[in-house]
């Protein structure tokens, strides 16, 4: 019986995913990947024969499941003929977890130091973080181009990086509260911001 090739290739690139999630780039090696993915050693060199083509691939599957989920958290809310303030909380829940996502900052990390000295790792994940610009900025309610998306994607980004430092030591709750924050103040019609913030300096000051 003839494999199917697509499944096998899905199978490494999903095994992979999971490992670098789980334990961090060192686990990528190719006798670990085929290992716990129970391929042959010539299929995953077929498929990936460097192991760019592997990371690639495997930010191209998790910008793919994160996006299913997202539209997933919309199209459950939107059936319900809820309105678009209901809608965006749903989404904004999703953001929330992602955040908390100790496993996924631990991959992403790994993949912004291989992407140092790797230009191709870098385009795409690049083109992934406009993907989450995309989202954020729907979130708020703004468009794709204004600074603010890039304020609040680098705000999140930030928040992820303090809680996998953090771990154990703050809350999901207080983790939440910040994010909020964040999205409260985006929220906000810009001048009432800087009226917001000049008051602020001045009480500093």
């Amino acid at each position: 019986m003839r494999r199917d090739t697509s499944q096998l290739r899905n199978r490494i690139v999903d095994t992979a995913l999971q490992l670098l999630r789980d334990q961090g780039m060192k686990s990528l090696s190719q006798p670990q990947v085929t290992r716990a993915a129970g391929v042959p050693h010539g299929h995953f060199t077929y498929y990936f024969p460097r192991k760019i083509d592997l990371l690639t691939a495997v930010v191209r599957r998790y910008a793919e499941l994160v996006g299913k989920d997202l539209e997933n958290a919309i199209s459950r809310t939107a059936t319900k003929h809820r309105s678009d303030g209901e809608v965006r909380y749903a989404a904004t829940r999703l953001v929330h977890r992602l955040v908390r996502d100790i496993s996924r900052t631990r991959m992403l990390l790994g993949l912004l130091v291989e992407a140092d000295h790797e230009s191709e790792l870098r385009e795409v994940l690049i083109e992934s973080a406009r993907s989450s610009r995309a989202v954020i900025a729907w979130l708020i309610g703004r468009a794709p181009e204004d600074p603010d998306v890039d304020i609040v994607l680098a705000m999140m980004w930030g928040l992820e990086i303090q809680q996998f430092l953090f771990q154990g030591r703050r809350s999901e709750v207080a983790t939440d509260q910040l994010i909020d924050r964040v999205l409260d103040w985006l929220a906000q019609e810009p001048p009432k911001r800087r009226r917001r913030a000049r008051a602020e300096g001045a009480r500093i000051g």
